[in-house]
């Protein structure tokens, strides 16, 4: 059996959202991006809250996002080749690539 891995970006009080639900309220610098790239790239299927999911998935329809920089080439890679899909408690397990 594998190992459940959770990963997710917070801020130092241990939020992820501003205080008007946003998720964009800091972009990483080149450096720091190469961290969470790092952790992801050995991991198996990837699993979202609803509102990542559609935050993270311009990375596969966005050229410009992964033309930043090599970091956020190698993270737009990494991405379009997972098997991911966004999870909550009212739906199931969906790869929307296999949509």
């Amino acid at each position: 059996m594998g190992n459940l891995v959770y990963l997710t970006n917070g801020s130092l009080d241990l939020l992820i959202e501003d205080e008007h639900g946003s998720l964009d309220w800091r972009a990483p610098s080149d450096e720091l991006f190469v961290h969470p790239t790092n952790l992801i790239r050995p991991l198996g299927p990837h699993l979202y809250g609803w509102q990542l999911y559609e935050a993270m998935a311009p990375w596969e329809t966005s050229p410009e996002l992964a033309a930043q920089s090599d970091s956020t080439a190698e993270s737009a890679c990494l991405w379009a080749a997972a098997s991911r899909g966004p999870l909550d408690e009212t739906t199931s397990i969906l790869d929307q690539r296999d949509a």
